[in-house]
């Protein structure tokens, strides 16, 4: 992930696109939302939630 400034929880994930705090979840575990574990929390760059929600895949 290239700025961790922009990248976003998941709480913020679910508070700003139509998905649920579950299917995110599933999706970093199952690796087809990339994501960096910070602290205990998960972080995912926007545009690769956008791909996401978009394609089913970010990578």
């Amino acid at each position: 992930m290239k700025d961790l400034r922009s990248a976003l929880t998941i709480p913020d994930i679910v508070r700003t696109y139509p998905v649920s705090d579950s299917a995110i979840r599933r999706a970093i575990l199952e690796e087809r939302l990339p994501a960096e574990k910070i602290l205990g929390r998960y972080r995912v760059a926007p545009e690769d939630v956008e791909r996401f929600l978009r394609d089913g895949s970010a990578r």
